[in-house]
């Protein structure tokens, strides 16, 4: 194994994954045979093997990487990808298999992806998005596990295009497929006119104002512990450090005053904000998560994915968004939302690897620092 392969995206924990090193270095492009290739989203599953969502000119493939003992179920993918044509590259002694996105046999409703739809985002294992093309006008395909499609549907069903979201247009539940309406606009997440910012907060507060009867969530201290984990596994020097963290974080939230319930976007963050430069009107993307729960959990949220993104907590720009919201609902306790900022923080810390940034071991280690500096 080449050097090269080991620095492409840093330098690697031992996950126990062997091929892991290939898809995160310079053995990717000889697996794939071009250099033109982006890495889009990794998951791994420690001991076991990994998934990664690439982008090789202008298609989108799926790599994956097995463990000796999980040799078996990638030859019975190697074997499902060959009947349905999408074998790109094998190297079953490395335990390596590259196949477009029909060969990902979680997503079954890929299949049935149109040859036009243009692939907006991919997540292995777990969801494309897709833009389709009709007569219509355009459409936002979703598929996702069929397992998580009553879940993913849930939220544009109930919203029913209320409060700037998307309307459901189709479902169907065995494909893991639901198809909603197209939101014109530019998302929020470069640097927009504040005047934009304060019509997005505005429009988060929308949201919460709607009534619905989503299920209600509690505090997410499981998903804390989860993070916990996962750093440890990518940093085990800072495993005692992450721990603490963990601690403060769980602890922060469980004393944190308790907001009034609303209805949550579940997973915001500014890209899920788009505003039409035409009308001035903001919409709400992506609804997989919907629920209710506390305004601090989504404002929270979007704060930490700022941090993650490089925005620091004090810029204008998060100011302006909290001053549309706060014109039209009462922004929650400041120790609420400061407790909700460090547990999404905690959570969106393993971003920089599952992202594969080149930098992505300072990058978490300055995330953990922020978090520290939070609670």
């Amino acid at each position: 194994m080449r050097s090269a392969e080991r620095r492409q995206v840093g330098d690697l924990p031992d996950l126990g994954v062997p091929g892991l090193d290939v898809l995160l270095g310079d053995g990717l492009a000889d697996l794939l045979g071009t250099d033109d290739v982006v890495r889009l989203r990794l998951r791994v599953k420690a001991g076991t093997s990994a998934a990664l969502a690439v982008r090789r000119g202008t298609d989108h493939l799926l790599v994956l990487a097995a463990a000796d003992h999980a040799r078996p179920k990638l030859a019975k993918s190697h074997d499902r990808a060959a009947r349905l044509g999408a074998v790109v590259a094998a190297d079953p002694e490395a335990g390596l298999l590259a196949t477009t996105l029909v060969g990902d046999r979680d997503l079954p409703g890929l299949r049935h992806l149109p040859a036009d739809a243009v692939v907006l985002s991919a997540n292995p294992q777990r969801r494309v998005v897709a833009r389709l093309d009709g007569p219509d006008g355009p459409a936002v395909l979703r598929v996702v596990r069929p397992a998580a499609h009553a879940a993913a549907v849930r939220g544009p069903r109930t919203l029913a295009g209320r409060a700037g979201t998307p309307r459901l247009l189709d479902a169907h539940a065995r494909r893991g497929a639901l198809t909603t309406a197209w939101v014109p606009g530019r998302p929020l997440d470069g640097s927009p006119d504040p005047r934009a910012l304060r019509r997005a907060g505005t429009a988060v507060a929308d949201l919460h104002g709607t009534t619905t009867d989503l299920p209600l969530e509690d505090r997410p201290l499981r998903a804390l512990a989860q993070a916990r984990e996962q750093l440890a596994l990518l940093l085990p020097a800072e495993a005692d450090r992450v721990a603490a963290l963990a601690a403060r974080t769980a602890t922060a939230l469980r004393d944190a005053p308790a907001g009034p319930v609303v209805t949550l976007h579940g997973d915001l963050s500014r890209d899920q904000l788009v505003v039409d430069p035409t009308t001035g009107r903001v919409g709400i993307l992506d609804l997989d998560r919907a629920r209710r729960g506390e305004a601090a959990d989504d404002l929270g949220n979007l704060l930490a994915d700022d941090l993650v993104q490089g925005q620091g907590p004090g810029r204008g720009e998060a100011s302006a968004l909290l001053a549309g919201y706060a014109a039209v609902r009462p922004l929650p306790d400041p120790t609420a939302l400061r407790a909700w900022t460090a547990g999404h923080l905690l959570r969106r810390a393993v971003e920089p690897f599952r992202t594969c940034a080149p930098d992505w071991r300072s990058a978490t280690a300055a995330l953990l620092t922020t978090l520290e500096d939070l609670c």
